[in-house]
């Protein structure tokens, strides 16, 4: 992609992600890169206060060191279309979690627990 003159990076991404998002409320097209990214997650759902997904095995063009084992999970969750007329019309949260011994040839399913006030806007938000 070419960079058009007088635009930084981060406005290219916003100008990239606008047409992608919802006059309400971020889509899951958001891209955070001009061009996107896959991801490995294969499925993710938020209930009973706590995030649960799948990841898949990492793509193998993806060259990662044999010594690396770390994995870092970083979501943000948007919630929208309150229960409660006069709500936001969405709320967002972010967490991340450490994974010290990851094995990125076989998949691999995290839980992650939410805070009670985050476990609050589950039962709050459709």
């Amino acid at each position: 992609m070419k960079k058009k003159v007088n635009l930084s990076v981060t406005n290219t991404i916003f100008q990239k992600n606008f047409s992608l998002s919802s006059a309400q409320a971020p889509t899951l097209k958001n891209i955070i890169s001009p061009y996107g990214f896959g991801t490995p997650i294969t499925a993710a759902a938020v209930a009973a206060g706590k995030l649960t997904g799948t990841l898949s095995v990492f793509d193998p063009s993806i060259k990662i060191s044999p010594v690396e084992t770390g994995l870092s999970i970083n979501a943000v969750i948007c919630f929208s279309y309150p229960k409660v007329e006069g709500d936001p019309i969405y709320k967002l949260i972010s967490f991340s979690n450490e994974v010290a011994s990851f094995d990125f040839n076989e998949p691999y399913g995290f839980e992650i627990g939410l805070k009670p006030e985050e476990g609050v806007l589950v039962i709050n938000y459709s």
